[in-house]
């Protein structure tokens, strides 16, 4: 799996380069949150590719990262234009603690707004 990191605004954004498949392991993605969490980062962005799936084995690996990011008093987002992978992480997100949008400019308007 290959990321791209950037920075944008006070968020560190990986890119999920690869489409990421239902036989995806959290474990590629994991070094790069690690990463970007010892770095100090304190809000970090997924960005997956708009033909990207999530496997149900990443939401332990993202609620993991959610929980970190907001003992930081940082966030987890999870930039996803599929609206199925939308759906999957707001339905499996019961303590609110992962965001979940459509694009960075959304990201950045929910953020305007706290």
């Amino acid at each position: 799996m290959q990321v791209a990191w950037r920075r944008q605004r006070e968020y560190t954004i990986l890119s999920v380069v690869d489409k990421v498949g239902a036989m995806s392991s959290g474990a590629e993605l994991r070094p790069y949150l690690q990463e970007a969490f010892r770095a100090g980062s304190r809000n970090i962005a997924l960005e997956f590719t708009k033909d990207s799936v999530l496997p149900s084995r990443f939401l332990p690996l993202l609620i993991d990262f959610a929980k970190r990011m907001s003992a930081r008093n940082g966030t987890l987002a999870v930039i996803a234009s599929s609206g199925q992978m939308l759906e999957m992480l707001r339905l499996f997100d019961c303590d609110g603690m992962l965001k979940a949008v459509r694009s960075t400019r959304e990201l950045f308007a929910a953020g305007a707004m706290l």
